[in-house]
């Protein structure tokens, strides 16, 4: 009897180790390769039709083991036109999540973004504009007690970035080079402040100076430039010139 009861234990046990090497396995089977192909066939097509661009993005991986999901080469595109890129993106989900009952990311990492803005000869810009969102019929107390969406983010961190604004209503580029942005705690709580920590180059140039712009060997007197920075006065740019034979 004693031998009956100890086996039944055994394989008790076993069984045990069995479901939770299975659960293991489905777990990493979804983390690993579901979430990769949901983001690739399902979000990043319905946040191209909710938007009116193209979102796309060269790879897309998952670790559901540190809670981190990735985007490698990402794209926004408009009528066969870039309008940004960047080289990765970075999610990485806190286990806070789990009990706060909200989002929260411990850090959100925005590498090399490439931004482009241009403003046509007619005034119009080359990003589409926003679409309406759909009027919902809700009484005025449900609405007046409505309570905008929880989330936090520890820090968002943007490195390497490129913003650029081609007017050419004006014939000028202002551009933004090296650009850094790094955001402490962002998100809705009263008491915690968001920190914000800007640095950068930015440059105000005719087309036909903007390349010159780029190597500063170069003379360019028809450019200005100044270094932004968000521990410093607001960035006024003034014409100069950069290299030895400048004035």
């Amino acid at each position: 009897m004693k031998n009956l009861k100890n086996t039944f234990s055994t394989n008790k046990l076993k069984w045990i180790a069995i479901l939770l090497l299975l659960a293991v396995t489905a777990y990493a089977a979804i983390g690993f390769w579901g979430v990769p192909a949901l983001v690739q066939s399902t979000i990043l097509p319905k946040l191209s039709k909710s938007t009116g661009m193209t979102f796309s993005a060269k790879k897309v991986r998952a670790n559901p083991f540190h809670l981190t999901l990735g985007l490698q080469d990402l794209s926004i595109s408009h009528e066969g036109q870039q309008l940004a890129s960047a080289a990765d993106l970075a999610l990485n989900v806190s286990s806070r999540s789990i009990f706060t009952f909200k989002p929260v990311l411990q850090s959100v990492i925005l590498d090399t973004p490439d931004v482009q803005f241009v403003r046509k000869k007619n005034g119009a810009l080359n990003w589409p504009a926003p679409k309406p969102a759909p009027k919902e019929e809700t009484p005025e107390k449900e609405a007046s007690e409505k309570k905008p969406f929880q989330f936090w983010v520890d820090q968002v961190d943007i490195k390497n970035g490129l913003f650029a604004f081609d007017d050419t209503t004006a014939d000028f580029i202002h551009q933004v080079q090296d650009l850094k942005i790094t955001v402490d705690d962002l998100g809705l709580d009263e008491e915690k402040a968001t920190q914000l920590h800007l640095s950068g180059e930015q440059h105000v140039c005719p087309p036909t100076e903007h390349r010159r712009a780029l190597a500063p060997s170069e003379p360019v007197s028809r450019c200005r430039a100044c270094l932004l920075s968000s521990a410093s006065r607001p960035c006024r740019p003034q014409f100069g010139s950069r290299g030895p034979s400048g004035t």
